[in-house]
């Protein structure tokens, strides 16, 4: 089954067994969200794990926490269901930690 035209997407994303069988999801590369592929591949994930919950950040490149009228998505997960889709102020720069 092919989710999204951009393999990269899926290929950086890996999963690991964490305590009491839960399992945690791990997006290792910047998801650029092309035509909604980043987009329609959290939606999948979403949807194979029924007990899914969390909260997913989006932050894009043109988006400045210095700037404060800037603002970034989020989705609040429970149920394997997005429950919540919201803006809220911008509140990191978006590149994450780096090895120096």
């Amino acid at each position: 089954m092919q989710v999204t035209s951009r393999n990269w997407v899926a290929n950086d994303t890996s999963a690991s067994m964490g305590g009491n069988g839960s399992v945690y999801i791990f997006f290792g590369t910047e998801l650029k969200n092309y035509e909604d592929d980043a987009e329609n591949w959290i939606k999948y994930l979403i949807a194979a794990f029924p007990s899914a919950e969390g909260r997913i950040d989006f932050q894009y490149e043109s988006e400045d926490w210095q700037d404060e009228n800037s603002s970034s998505k989020y989705w609040l997960i429970r149920n394997g269901k997005i429950v919540e889709e919201r803006s809220y102020k911008t509140w990191c720069i978006g590149y994450g930690n780096k090895y120096k």
